[in-house]
């Protein structure tokens, strides 16, 4: 059931859950904490190496011995298809599930407007502004205020120890309560991969 499987992810930091859904399915909700891989993409993201993954969808690779991979989308057959091609790559199929959201009431991602951001950052003191898109893009120019976490770097910065994030990104590392959290990036994928990221990682 969805909250079991949304306690599930809560409580299980091995747990790899994964929406194979489009990015337009997306845009109008998804359970916390899913990363996104069209049905379409996912053979060649699992045939990544490590370090490309991690720069395209933000989060470690599954290992193959994963203990936990779930794959859903809305109605249960692309979900299925991903099971095959995973068990085709290697991952076992014994620690592979596959669901379906239909009838559920998934939860959306705050996108952010931004005209409604610079009012949030003129009126809100505890707001965190990431950018999370690459060196040469920042080099163009960049929202003031925000700091710079390149989308392929996140998981590793979120898992600092406060004292080596500061050191690093010259602020107090966001508590897991912190009131604003905002990612963006050029076209927003990133964002909602960063925003996914983060809610691993126990930000609400």
């Amino acid at each position: 059931k969805y909250e079991e499987l949304k306690a599930l992810i809560k409580s299980n930091k091995d747990l790899v859950l994964i929406d194979v859904r489009s990015h337009g399915e997306v845009a109008g909700g998804r359970i916390p904490g899913a990363i996104n891989i069209p049905i379409h993409t996912l053979d060649a993201a699992l045939k990544m190496n490590p370090d490309d993954f991690k720069a395209n969808y933000g989060i470690v690779k599954p290992p193959l011995n994963v203990p936990h991979l779930v794959f859903y989308c809305q109605s249960g057959g692309r979900s299925r298809m991903a099971t095959t091609k995973a068990v085709q790559n290697g991952y076992n199929k014994m620690s592979i599930a596959s669901i379906c959201v239909c009838g559920i009431m998934l939860e959306p991602t705050a996108n952010v407007k931004y005209e409604e951001l610079k009012a949030l950052i003129e009126s809100s003191k505890d707001l965190i502004l990431i950018d999370v898109r690459s060196d040469d893009e920042v080099n163009g120019g960049r929202i003031p205020g925000s700091i710079h976490i390149p989308i392929h770097t996140l998981d590793a910065a979120l898992s600092m120890n406060p004292d080596d994030f500061k050191a690093k990104y010259g602020i107090a590392k966001p508590a897991l309560t912190v009131p604003h959290l905002v990612f963006y990036c050029q076209a927003g994928r990133r964002g909602e991969m960063a925003a996914g990221n983060a809610r691993q990682r126990g930000y609400t």
